[in-house]
């Protein structure tokens, strides 16, 4: 099993990939994985909130 600071590829596998694939779908996917990201942190930052207001509710 590969430790944590281990690549789960090779950096010369990604060139492969983008010289085989179409740059616009390539800019497609990196949107769509950044708006997911940006997506997971929201929702993050508001359950934090949400339990921040809740425990000052209980005071």
């Amino acid at each position: 099993m590969k430790g944590y600071n281990e690549a789960p590829f090779e950096a010369s596998m990604l060139v492969h990939f983008r010289q085989r694939r179409d740059i616009e779908l390539v800019n497609r996917m990196n949107r769509s994985m950044v708006n997911n990201n940006e997506e997971k942190i929201n929702k993050e930052e508001t359950e934090k909130k949400l339990l921040a207001l809740k425990m000052e509710k209980k005071k």
